[in-house]
């Protein structure tokens, strides 16, 4: 039986639970500086588009966590 986390270290977030917000910045820099040439903006379209990467990689790395959370739940039953 493990031991059991107290807040502050289940809180911590560890670099794979941070690799998808870095991947989505990542990639919406790289479409942003795309679509920036295309339209003739490219730092605002840098902007927004890493924003939106960034929220999108939070959103999925919330979602792996639940599923982790899920299926270690059901492992113990």
């Amino acid at each position: 039986m493990e031991p059991q986390k107290t807040k502050s270290e289940e809180n911590v977030n560890t670099e794979d639970e941070n690799k998808g917000v870095a991947l989505g910045i990542c990639f919406g820099a790289g479409i942003g500086i795309v679509a920036g040439t295309i339209f003739g903006r490219i730092s605002l379209c840098v902007a927004l588009c890493s924003v939106i990467g960034a929220i999108v990689g939070i959103i999925k790395d919330g979602i792996n966590e639940q599923k982790n959370k899920i299926k270690e739940h059901n492992q113990q039953i």
